[in-house]
């Protein structure tokens, strides 16, 4: 008989030198849970051991470090509304951890500045270089977070729910395109074309919220993100999702389709949601 949940390296100090995980933790006193499960069926049963459900993060604005690592092809045998929830607090869960990684970004500049460093210094053209910024004006415009909203409606497009063969072969959730051949890539039905694969959820995230912070193509979302910034004024997916029209060869109706996900599924609910400041949980499902 199989266990639901193993719990193999049950508590450990969490020790990570990789940007493809989530908790990169500066206090060495916090700890991460590793659950391995068989199949994507018994996730919903691990949220409900922990008291995590959906109703409670919008009510109380806050949802734990709770990370799915990976997606399974057993994410298609889960249907309605358990299928929406869960698929909405795995994506919040990296969402919310790659922002919380970006701000940190912003305070190690705005830190560095006060203690008198310039933009020749290494540890400011090491941002300058990741965010493709010229000048130290122009990363504090790309050096900030995405709301949780936009996010997660992209995902539940681009990836249907996590069900596309892209989703499930390679945590490919944003339908980013690569070159063929390229590491990481994986071949699609046209030719000429492959889409990036990714270690885990948290690392898709990532890279899609650089993609978003550093391309050209989204120069007016970074431009209104700004700003509302600058004024002190919260911004939502919706704020935000005219300026995706290059995102999709279908343009304004891509952003007509993201517009009405949110709106549907009250994504903008979880625009100004937490993480709880508590020990880590990563789930990782067996291929």
């Amino acid at each position: 008989m199989r266990h639901l949940f193993l719990w193999a390296f049950s508590v450990l100090s969490f020790m990570v030198n990789a940007a493809n995980e989530p908790g990169k933790i500066d206090d060495s006193e916090k700890e991460t849970t590793y659950v391995y499960i068989d199949s994507y069926t018994q996730l919903d049963s691990v949220f409900k051991s922990y008291a995590l459900s959906i109703d409670k993060v919008r009510g109380y604005q806050e949802t734990l470090p709770i990370f799915v690592h990976n997606i399974q092809p057993s994410i298609k045998d889960v249907n309605g509304q358990t299928k929406i929830d869960n698929f909405i607090m795995m994506i919040l869960s990296s969402t919310l951890e790659v922002n919380n990684d970006i701000l940190s970004e912003r305070r190690q500049l705005n830190q560095l500045l006060l203690s008198g460093k310039t933009e020749q210094s290494k540890d400011i053209q090491a941002l300058l270089k990741k965010y493709r910024a010229k000048n130290i004006e122009e990363l504090k415009v790309k050096l900030l977070p995405l709301p949780p909203s936009l996010v997660i409606a992209q995902a539940i497009v681009e990836s249907g729910w996590g069900t596309s063969r892209f989703a499930i072969e390679g945590n490919a959730l944003f339908g980013k395109h690569t070159k063929k051949g390229s590491p990481n890539s994986m071949p699609a039905a046209a030719a000429n074309i492959a889409l990036q694969s990714y270690e885990s959820i948290y690392a898709a995230v990532s890279d899609y919220e650089l993609n978003i912070n550093t391309h050209p193509a989204y120069k007016k979302l970074r431009d209104t993100r700004i700003q509302a910034n600058n004024n002190n004024i919260p911004v939502d997916g919706i704020d935000l999702v005219n300026a995706l029209k290059h995102y999709s060869e279908t343009g304004d109706r891509y952003i007509q389709t993201i517009t009405k996900v949110i709106s549907i599924y009250h994504l903008n609910e979880f625009d100004h949601c937490k993480l709880k400041n508590t020990s880590e949980v990563i789930v990782k499902i067996n291929k």
